[in-house]
């Protein structure tokens, strides 16, 4: 899964990442990218992005994660 946003910010701009209303360590910059999602990381996601006038956050986006269907 790789979340992606687009804010016209100063280059360097801090961005911090969020799970269900937590701040996701180390996910600080424009794009969120999750290798081989697990069950327990679902939920809604969105990201703070800060400059010297203050911050904006973006929409949410509710990440689902289901079983594929059996190959027949």
């Amino acid at each position: 899964v790789i979340l992606r946003v687009m804010a016209e910010a100063t280059p360097g701009a801090p961005y911090q990442w969020y799970r269900n209303g937590v701040a996701i360590s180390g996910a600080v910059g424009p794009e969120l990218s999750v290798s081989q999602i697990q069950f327990s990381q679902a939920g809604d996601y969105h990201v703070v992005v800060y400059n010297s006038m203050g911050s904006v956050r973006s929409e949410t986006a509710a990440v689902l994660v289901t079983l594929a269907p059996p190959k027949i």
